[in-house]
């Protein structure tokens, strides 16, 4: 049943950005996909090894509540469940 079947790795990667012009401050995720794990000087001279799916907009919230265990839990699961999201309703085609 499995002849001629290939595994791919799915590599996701994000990191924080901020975006000051007219949205408040807002933190994005942008999220990228890659199908193998790629070296920075690899990954400059070929701009197509990594993908660009979405950004994730994250909420902020005041000094008071940013540290408490109960903001970052949400945001925690906001971020996991947008990811669910994306990946479930991904269609390649």
């Amino acid at each position: 049943m499995t002849a001629g079947v290939t595994l791919i790795p799915i590599i996701l990667g994000s990191d924080k950005t901020m975006v000051s012009v007219a949205t408040g401050q807002t933190d994005y995720y942008p999220l990228y996909l890659s199908i193998r794990n790629v070296c920075n000087t690899i990954c400059c001279a070929h701009c197509s090894v990594v993908v660009l799916i979405g950004f994730l907009a994250m909420p902020k919230t005041t000094r008071e509540h940013a540290g408490s265990s109960a903001f970052q839990n949400f945001k925690r699961q906001l971020f996991h469940s947008l990811r669910t999201c994306i990946f479930v309703h991904f269609d390649p085609l």
